[in-house]
């Protein structure tokens, strides 16, 4: 079944709305609002009710027909002078989406904490979370770098054989 080419704006509850998918990405173009990754599977775009006037005001301006659900529903539609396609442009870069997903480590990694005498041996998935920062800053390094974590405490990575999917 093919998309209506119609924004359909919901309101969440009293004091916003959201957008979510195609849609989101027509909104994020004609406003700059920024785009949220949920679960891995669709994006969303939302404002609070005070924008709603000038949401509708830039659709209404730029021939996007929409749909707003709401105690009453209100739609407007520009039928074959509809301008959709024209805004829908899921290539928005990613430093625009919030929530873009996290990268997947694999494999393992030997590293030594500053002020330590042994060596800390790690598998991913193992002894430690995937998403764990200190996973995150082996990946990104070479062997024999010193690293510094966010909370200060500084280690050399001594081997690594850590991939992402």
């Amino acid at each position: 079944m093919k998309k209506e080419k119609n924004v359909f704006i919901k309101r969440i509850n009293e004091e916003f709305y959201e957008v979510y998918n195609e849609d989101a990405y027509v909104i994020a173009n004609l406003m700059g609002y920024k785009l949220v990754l949920e679960h891995n599977d669709f994006v969303k775009t939302g404002f609070p009710e005070m924008s709603l006037d000038n949401v509708m005001d830039m659709l209404k301006i730029n021939k996007v027909s929409f749909t707003i659900s709401d105690d009453e529903d209100l739609s407007i539609d520009f039928q074959e002078q509809n301008q959709y396609d024209k805004f829908l442009n899921d290539a928005i870069p990613v430093e625009r989406v919030y929530g873009f997903p996290k990268p997947k480590y694999y494999g393992n990694f030997v590293v030594l904490f500053e002020g330590e005498e042994e060596p800390e041996s790690y598998t991913i998935g193992e002894n430690i979370n995937c998403e764990a920062e200190l996973v995150d800053k082996v990946y990104k390094n070479e062997v024999d770098k010193v690293i510094s974590l966010d909370s200060g405490i500084a280690f050399k990575i001594l081997e690594k054989n850590v991939e992402c999917k």
